[in-house]
């Protein structure tokens, strides 16, 4: 079953960014890239850690 109609308006589904403070930086010999570690809160509050390509991220503006 089709879930839309055709000329029907769409936005793609995505999670809402993250948004967060960075810790620290990792080489990857894989790629040969660097790695930003982020600290940020989850949806629920919880206290959480990912790795970034430093493609992925942007500097949050002034007074964020």
């Amino acid at each position: 079953m089709v879930a839309f109609t055709k000329g029907q308006a769409v936005v793609q589904v995505q999670a809402a960014p993250i948004e967060g403070v960075v810790e620290s930086f990792a080489f990857d010999p894989d790629t040969a890239n660097i790695t930003v570690l982020v600290s940020y809160k989850d949806a629920e509050g919880n206290e959480q850690q990912r790795y970034f390509n430093q493609a992925e991220l942007t500097a949050a503006p002034a007074g964020a």
